[in-house]
């Protein structure tokens, strides 16, 4: 993410020492840079929210969606993301995972429908 912001720093510093000769192709650069760097933010997010999930196992879908974007060519990282989300692959569908995923959502709902004792 910070590779992908410094990236479009210097693109749109680059664009702004233009500014006179700011033309609509130029225009359309920025837009599509920017587009992807909302994109790249996004899935970034989404795979590091994933890999705490996995961390923390208390949500199975946020790390199964984790890993597959991991897989997916969608980043700049993701030769890296790879074996990575691979081996998420092969860890998650192990059932004493699934296991401890299930026991770990259970503990979280009991803890929400306990009824408080101070009422």
């Amino acid at each position: 993410v910070a590779l992908a912001l410094f990236l479009v720093g210097l693109k749109a510093t680059e664009k702004v020492q233009q500014l006179p000769k700011f033309t609509p192709q130029d225009r359309g650069e920025v837009l599509t840079m920017l587009t992807m760097l909302v994109a790249f933010v996004w899935v970034a997010s989404y795979i590091f929210r994933g890999g705490l999930a996995m961390l923390r196992a208390d949500d199975l879908p946020a790390a199964w969606h984790g890993a597959l974007l991991a897989v997916l060519p969608c980043g700049g990282a993701w030769i890296i993301g790879l074996p990575f989300g691979i081996w998420a692959w092969i860890v998650l569908r192990d059932p004493r995972v699934r296991q401890e995923f299930l026991k770990n959502r259970r503990r979280k709902l009991s803890l929400i429908l306990r009824p408080s004792s101070g009422e």
